[in-house]
């Protein structure tokens, strides 16, 4: 029996899970998929003359794409480009004045007014998060209403990064805004007095290390939270409390007296055995390796956290209290009687000692790096409380403020210098972008002060 094509064409639409009833042949197949990719070219409304590609995808008409961008309020421009080509015989005329439709990306590369046959030209647009101060969806579209073309651009902004600072006995504050303005976390009741000895941040986790009772020396008590708002309490056995935390190498690490306490959850601490060596205060992370500095200057590097690996001391058997990094320096703060300041080009290995100011009670209470600007906040009988430094080896005054006038230094968000205040009456927030002027931004409660403070990372 004979059938006409337009009747095995019918047969041809029927799906094929029917067909194997009847039997598919292999004329009947390739027929098929030949229709089958007939109907597979998308219909158009506009004339194909041109091709526009991103990403080495080509863009047809009412598609969309989407990309995630810096964290809002960062300056980090995100960058899209595009790749043209005319696919024509002849030029074709381009009004790109019109294109965008919402003004949230802008021009980097504009493309030409007129392409000529055959010829492929490159655009890209600009997107700035921090002309945004909300994490959410922002869309542009690209529309050329003279070819009845266009797709549309969504951007997903991650929300601003948090910072959290804290406080004796559960005292949690956080801004979401860089320091512009603050609210108060939901606070915790612990079963007895705590001591704030740092926060940090690493993988998704805020990290808290407290000591239990009135002072410094009490038991550890660790916690950890996916958002610094609602804190969880780690698995850990008691040992006396660290004095402060840092994160690399895919952990938290404490130092603990001479020795370090270590953590690659947040959730279960891990404590190495004393040394009974010079107490360590404060720890960081180069990017490569763990750096501490302590009493009778003492300063040490772990390569994997656990361990000590080498030490060296200053000339001097100052104290430091602070460490910071810059952009290729270390900078150790501290001083018995004196500022004393050390600086090491080369991740720890050495070190160069700048003390200087020697009077009763100078010391060098805490250091912040920003934007190529280390600023020192200390204290002092007869010096100046406020220095600052471009190079993180010469040093000088913020005369511009009094003498005396004190702004304890907590931390850096977004290129702001977060300090706290205090008088008899009240500790206030302040935030700076230079040291030299401070905006006051918000009041603790009477009687509270914050300890430490730590802000989410993004890269």
């Amino acid at each position: 029996m004979s059938i006409s094509r337009p009747t095995k064409l019918l047969l041809l639409q029927i799906p094929c899970i029917l067909l194997m009833h009847l039997g598919c042949t292999g004329d009947a197949i390739e027929e098929k998929q030949a229709t089958w990719e007939q109907w597979s070219v998308p219909e158009t409304s506009w004339e194909t003359t041109f091709s526009i590609v991103h990403n080495g995808t080509v863009l047809l008409n009412n598609d969309s794409i989407d990309a995630t961008t810096a964290p809002a309020g960062i300056k980090e421009l995100s960058r899209l480009q595009f790749q043209l080509s005319n696919i024509s015989d002849e030029n074709i005329q381009l009004d790109h004045t019109t294109w965008l439709t919402t003004g949230v990306l802008t021009w980097e590369d504009r493309p030409p007014n007129e392409i000529a046959s055959g010829e492929q030209i490159t655009f890209s647009l600009l997107f700035d998060p921090s002309t945004v101060m909300i994490g959410g969806n922002y869309t542009d579209s690209i529309i050329m209403q003279d070819r009845d073309y266009q797709f549309d651009i969504n951007l997903v902004v991650p929300p601003p990064l948090r910072s959290i600072l804290g406080g004796n006995n559960g005292y949690v504050l956080v801004t979401d805004t860089y320091g512009a303005d603050f609210y108060e976390g939901a606070q915790a009741s612990p079963d007895s007095p705590t001591v704030l000895m740092d926060l940090s941040w690493g993988n998704g986790i805020f990290f808290r290390a407290q000591a239990v009772g009135t002072d410094n020396d009490g038991v550890g008590l660790y916690d950890y939270s996916y958002d610094g708002l609602t804190w969880k309490q780690t698995d850990t056995a008691e040992e006396f409390a660290s004095a402060d935390c840092s994160y690399g190498l895919q952990r938290f690490v404490c130092v603990r007296s001479d020795t370090l306490s270590w953590s690659t959850t947040g959730q279960i601490v891990e404590h190495e055995e004393t040394l009974f060596d010079y107490k360590l205060n404060a720890i960081l992370f180069t990017g490569t390796k763990f750096i501490a500095v302590g009493r009778g200057a003492r300063r040490a590097i772990s390569s994997d956290g656990r361990t000590w690996e080498e030490e060296n001391f200053g000339e001097d058997p100052d104290t430091y209290h602070s460490i910071i990094k810059g952009d290729d320096i270390l900078v150790a703060g501290g001083g018995i009687n004196r500022y004393y300041l050390s600086y090491s080009e080369d991740e720890g290995e050495t070190w160069v000692d700048v003390p200087y100011g020697g009077c009763n009670g100078n010391r060098i209470q805490s250091l912040a790096f920003s934007d190529g600007l280390f600023l020192a906040h200390g204290q002092s009988s007869c010096h100046h409380n406020m220095h600052r430094s471009e190079d993180g080896k010469s040093w000088d005054p913020i005369i511009a403020l009094h003498p005396f006038e004190s702004y304890e230094l907590l931390g850096v968000t977004n290129g702001w210098f977060i300090g706290q205040s205090e008088d008899e009456f009240q500790t206030a927030i302040f935030r700076s972008k230079d040291g030299e002027i401070w905006e006051h931004v918000h009041d603790l409660p009477q009687g509270q002060k914050i300890t430490s403070m730590t802000t989410e990372e993004w890269r």
